[in-house]
């Protein structure tokens, strides 16, 4: 019998700052963009990231993405300066095991 797996997802929390407004689709493509310039597009495939909410009065998200990939995540997230002609950054604020203490601990 094969050993079997187990997934261990975590959950990233993130802030926006901006002066313009930014769509969670916008800002998720920003990201998947930076890694894929980062990683290519191997690392494009490997990275199995997942938005899971984008509150864009607060600019606040989460994505989840499994613990392997946490830095990775971070490193793509960090490189971002700028989302078409507007100049932006990201900040992580944290990263949780569970979806509830994401919620809970990092969101305004």
């Amino acid at each position: 019998m094969m050993p079997v797996h187990l997934v261990r997802r975590r959950y990233v929390i993130f802030h926006v700052l901006s002066e313009h407004n930014l769509s969670g689709r916008e800002i998720l493509e920003a990201i998947r963009e930076s890694i894929g310039i980062l990683f290519g597009e191997f690392g494009l495939s490997r990275l199995r990231i997942t938005p899971i909410l984008f509150d864009e009065r607060s600019s606040e998200g989460i994505l989840r993405c499994n613990h392997d990939d946490i830095w990775d995540l971070r490193a793509a997230m960090a490189l971002i300066d700028q989302i078409g002609s507007r100049k932006v950054s990201i900040s992580v604020k944290g990263v949780s095991g569970t979806l509830n203490a994401a919620k809970r601990r990092f969101l305004s």
